[in-house]
């Protein structure tokens, strides 16, 4: 199997996702912060997706669980 995580992220449903993350982003290096985050720009995803939230004690807390998921 040949595998090329590359190309498949320029694929659909990666690659507009990844647009629309990037273009959420201030620094390239970190990701988004909460308010650089509007699901609108990542509507087409929102069944697929599951937005989880870092807590103060470092825990993690899922805010938004999509359709699709089991």
């Amino acid at each position: 199997m040949n595998f090329e995580p590359e190309k498949i992220l320029e694929t659909e449903p990666f690659r507009s996702f990844l647009a629309a993350w990037k273009a959420s982003q201030k620094d390239a290096n970190q990701p988004p912060r909460r308010e650089d985050i509007s699901l609108k720009k990542f509507s087409k995803h929102l069944a697929n997706m599951a937005v989880m939230e870092r807590m103060d004690n470092g825990s993690l807390r899922f805010r938004l669980v999509g359709s699709e998921i089991t």
